[in-house]
């Protein structure tokens, strides 16, 4: 993975133009997510971003998204089926980036636990310009939906919150 991720990384580095990254079904050891971060920190124009089904633990899901952490392009994050542990790296970024209006952070919890959404709440509410906000499959509880009802209500830009199957 670390010989892919250079690749990748220089050819990040040296694509001006590019708009949009995905992986999907990767994994990727602690060397590979710093490099393929170089990479990501010098592809200053992308606007969408997205690492699906990847399972990231939350020290190589903070380092990625570091990279966006001051980018006034990116504006879509699809996290679906990625996160291994927290999101508190999600809410960093949140708390960091101001551009982005679009977060999937579907099928992330796979047990009836659910996703602890709550941590999302102050990041929610305060960011000015997410406009989709996609939850799918966490089984979300009450108190989970209390949070994010309180959380949006005071947001002037949200326009779309999907929680389905929740």
């Amino acid at each position: 993975p670390v010989e892919s991720a250079t690749w990748l990384s220089k050819g990040l580095s040296n694509l001006a133009a590019l708009r949009s990254f995905s992986l999907w079904d990767c994994t990727l050891t602690a060397q590979a997510a710093e490099i393929l971060t170089q990479g990501l920190s010098r592809a200053s124009t992308l606007q969408e971003f997205a690492l699906v089904a990847c399972g990231l633990c939350e020290d190589r899901l903070r380092t990625i998204l570091g990279a966006f952490s001051e980018s006034c392009f990116l504006r879509q994050l699809d996290l679906r089926c990625c996160l291994a542990s927290s999101l508190s790296p999600v809410v960093r970024l949140l708390e960091r980036n101001s551009s982005l209006q679009t977060l999937d952070l579907s099928f992330q919890s796979g047990s009836e636990d659910g996703l602890d959404v709550a941590i999302l709440h102050d990041a929610l509410r305060d960011h000015p310009t997410l406009q989709n906000l996609h939850i799918c499959r966490n089984y979300i509880g009450d108190a989970g939906f209390d949070s994010l009802l309180d959380a949006i209500q005071t947001s002037t830009s949200l326009q779309l919150l999907n929680l389905s199957l929740n």
